[in-house]
């Protein structure tokens, strides 16, 4: 029996900028989640796949990269006293056009919904 693991790869294109393919850089990724083993598993994958990646263990921590070139950033939605939504909310009133993906662990239609 055989495991694999399903390769994950995203195509986000890099900041407004017209690159031939065949020399093209991947995205950098903001990682921001508050347990240490979700938050160092993800940054290693994504590492693996050839993405540069920042990461954070809060908003506050991630809001210090909010003067970086970020493609995309990946945040937890539960995160303590603030959340993925929070973070989403004071990134975009600075950097209205990066992608937000936010993810939980919780299988709740209520916060899917938001």
């Amino acid at each position: 029996m055989s495991l694999e693991t399903p390769s994950m790869h995203l195509d986000v294109p890099l900041r407004n900028t017209t690159i031939d393919s065949r020399v093209a850089k991947k995205a950098r990724i903001l990682v921001v989640e508050d347990g240490p083993s979700e938050r160092e598993a993800l940054v290693r994958v994504l590492q693996f796949e050839g993405y540069e990646v920042l990461s954070g263990c809060d908003p506050a921590a991630a809001m210090r990269f909010i003067d970086q070139p970020v493609d995309v950033v990946i945040s937890d939605l539960r995160m303590g006293k603030q959340s993925g939504i929070d973070l989403l909310q004071m990134w975009r009133e600075r950097r209205p056009t990066t992608p937000f993906i936010i993810v939980t662990a919780y299988g709740e239609i209520e916060s899917a919904v938001d």
